[in-house]
């Protein structure tokens, strides 16, 4: 290997690990509002199981568990098709991994979630939910902090 090829695999090491290191970041960020997200998902389902309209059992617990645990995935392996997509110097590669990382990440939610629901062993509310956190975080973040 050259040294030149040694430099540019070293600068794109040093841009995937900085990639990696925001996406924790982001990720660390979050999750005082993905437990407040959680309690109050707990507590919809804990009403609505009293009240007789659903009823409630452990399969809530375990599709919150998925979904929580899914969702992160699904953020950090996003944010490092993101960080490929800008470390490409070519447009169209960068498209190109951005839409295989998407439909990757997309087929692979659906295989697991569709295994676990038919399995029953998670409520698939619930297991859902948990996908829409970051953008609900960001979407708050953005309404709160709104200084004008």
């Amino acid at each position: 290997m050259t040294i030149t090829m040694t430099i540019i695999k070293n600068n794109r090491r040093r841009r995937r690990d900085a990639a990696k290191k925001i996406a924790l970041a982001e990720l660390a960020g979050m999750v005082p509002a993905f437990l407040v997200l959680n309690g109050i998902v707990l507590v919809t389902s804990g009403i609505a199981g009293i009240a007789g309209v659903a009823g409630v059992d452990w399969r809530i617990f375990t599709g919150l568990a998925v979904g929580n645990v899914a969702g992160a995935l699904n953020f950090y392996v996003m944010a490092l098709v993101a960080g490929r997509a800008v470390q490409s110097r070519i447009a169209r590669r960068a498209r190109v991994n951005t839409a295989v990382g998407y439909g990757a990440r997309y087929i692979a939610l659906f295989v697991i979630f569709g295994i676990l629901i038919t399995l029953r062993l998670i409520n698939p509310v619930t297991a859902v939910l948990p996908l829409l956190y970051p953008s609900l975080h960001y979407k708050l973040t953005a309404v709160f902090n709104k200084s004008v």
